[in-house]
C-alpha cells in the first residue's frame, strides 16, 4: 500500500549499512532538484554528499533519535536553505527535508526567546493562568493568527481553557472539541497542518522494497486526519502547528497554532519545543500538587 505525506516535505529513506536510497517523495524534484529515478537506488553519499551522510549518522548517535526526530546539522548548502531532520524506522533511517524560505512558525533566536517564555511562566501559580500567558507568548513569537490552549477533559472530548488571537476571528473559548482532531497520533510532540488545501504526495520506492515499510509517524509531514483538517478549515484557518503537553508524561492538552496562510514550523520553534516542553511538564505537575 502507497504511502502518503504533505507536500511541503521531502523523505528519503536509507540502509544505514549500506548507504542505499530506498524510498523517495514524489516531491524530490521540486524541493532537491532531482528526480525519482536518480535518487532510488543510490548510494546517499555519492549522490547527496558526505556532509548529508556524516550529518545523518551522527544525529543517529543522539540517544533521542530511538523514540523521536532529532535536527541533522552540518550538512553542508543543504543546511543552509533547507530544514533537516531524521529519525528511525525499523531498520532504516529517513530524512525529512524542507526549504527555509517557505512561510515560517517562528524564527527568533531559540535561546533569547526560552529563556523570555519560562521566566515569564515561572512565577505563575494558578494552571489558567500559565495556559492564558502562554498562549499570548505563543502567539507574539509564532506570529499566529490564533493560539488556542486545549485541556483534555475525557479520553474523547478537550476543552479550550485559554486562547490569544487576532480580533477578527472568533472566540474558542470554552468551546469543546474531539481529542482525536486535536491529536490523532499518541506519538511525537509537533503536529503539522501546512495547508489545509493541500493534497498529500505519495512516497516512492524501490521494486524490493514496499512503501508501507516505512513508519512516517515521526515525520512533521505525515498526513493529518482528515477530521482535523476539515476542523481547521471550517474556522478559515490555513494552516497549523500543534503541541502536545504532558504532565507526568500523561496527555494534558495540547497547544494550537493557528494562521490563515500556509505555514511549516520553523527550525527555532521546533528547538523551542525541545527545551520548553519539558519544561511545561514539569510546571504542570507542581501546579497540579498545589
Amino acid at each position: 500500500m502507497t504511502q502518503y505525506h504533505q507536500p511541503f516535505a521531502c523523505l528519503i529513506a536509507v540502509d544505514p549499512e549500506t548507504a542505499r536510497i530506498t524510498h523517495v517523495s514524489e516531491t524530490c524534484h521540486d524541493i532537491l532538484g532531482l528526480e525519482a529515478p536518480q535518487i532510488l537506488n543510490a548510494n546517499m553519499r555519492d549522490l547527496l554528499g558526505v556532509e548529508l551522510w556524516h550529518g545523518l549518522r551522527n544525529a543517529a548517535s543522539n540517544p533521542a533519535f530511538t523514540g523521536s526526530a532529532v535536527a541533522v546539522a552540518g550538512v553542508g548548502d543543504l543546511g543552509t536553505s533547507h530544514n533537516v531532520r531524521a529519525f528511525a524506522s525499523d531498520r532504516l533511517y529517513v530524512v525529512e527535508v524542507f526549504p527555509k524560505h517557505a512561510p515560517e512558525f517562528g524564527s527568533t533566536a531559540t535561546i533569547d526567546i526560552a529563556q523570555a517564555v519560562m521566566s515569564q511562566l515561572l512565577p505563575q501559580e494558578l494552571t489558567l493562568g500559565l495556559a492564558e500567558q502562554l498562549a499570548t507568548l505563543l502567539r507574539h513569537f509564532t506570529g499566529s493568527d490564533h493560539v488556542l490552549i486545549w485541556n483534555r477533559q475525557s479520553a474523547d472530548m478537550a476543552l479550550c481553557i485559554a486562547e490569544s488571537k487576532r480580533r477578527s476571528r472568533d472566540s474558542a473559548l470554552q468551546e469543546m472539541a474531539h481529542w482525536a482532531d486535536l491529536w490523532p497520533s499518541d506519538t511525537g510532540t509537533i503536529g503539522v497542518i501546512a495547508d489545509a488545501q493541500a493534497g498529500p504526495v505519495p512516497l516512492l520506492a524501490t521494486a524490493d522494497q514496499p512503501a508501507c515499510d516505512v513508519d512516517l509517524s515521526l515525520a512533521l509531514s505525515r498526513t493529518p486526519a482528515s477530521d482535523a483538517v476539515s476542523r481547521l478549515a471550517q474556522t478559515g484557518q490555513q494552516s497549523s502547528v500543534t503541541l502536545r503537553l504532558s504532565r507526568n508524561g500523561a496527555p494534558w492538552g495540547v497547544i494550537e497554532c493557528q494562521s490563515a496562510r500556509h505555514r511549516v514550523p520553523s527550525a527555532e520553534l521546533m528547538a523551542l519545543c525541545n527545551v520548553l516542553l519539558p519544561f511545561l511538564d514539569a510546571k504542570l505537575q507542581l501546579l497540579g500538587r498545589a
